[in-house]
């Protein structure tokens, strides 16, 4: 959206008229359609092993690899990611892009593949979910069970 007015409103009170030269309001009703819009033309290149999940203005990129094509088709599936995102005058926010790799037992302790501007790392939280390389629930129940003991303790027990 380029060029329009917004009105900040408290209750019945205009606060301010603002000209907006480009984007969409943060929290604005139309922003997640807009970005589900924008990110539902991503391609990737092979689609029987890579699929997009969005959810509000999260953007997930899920790739089933396989050992022997490891390194070639996850680089490719990045730069084909970049590439897009570049093409659609959207940046990247590398400050909250991860790469997780979730792999069976014998692949396990695998370092990841340096990606510019991607930190590789053992969890991840999605949507409230910590998910780990070995997909078990012991970060996740550490993790609730932690948030549930500090909020017992400010109820005294």
């Amino acid at each position: 959206m380029v060029d329009y007015n917004m009105f900040a409103l408290e209750t019945t009170l205009v606060m301010a008229l603002a000209l907006v030269i480009s984007g969409v309001a943060q929290g604005s009703v139309i922003g997640p359609f807009l970005f589900a819009m924008v990110t539902g033309s991503f391609a990737p290149l092979d689609p029987s092993s890579v699929r997009s999940v969005i959810y509000a203005d999260d953007f997930y990129l899920v790739l089933a690899i396989y050992k022997n094509s490891l390194n070639e088709h996850v680089k490719m599936e990045h730069n084909n990611l970049v590439h897009w995102s570049n093409n659609q005058k959207l940046n990247l926010n590398f400050n909250k892009c991860k790469s997780l790799c979730v792999s069976s037992f014998q692949t396990r302790g695998f370092s990841g593949i340096p990606l510019h501007g991607i930190d590789f790392v053992t969890s991840h939280k999605i949507l409230g979910v910590i998910f780990n390389e070995s997909l078990s629930w012991n970060s996740h129940i550490d993790y609730i069970t932690s948030l549930a003991a500090k909020r017992l303790m400010l109820f005294g027990y």
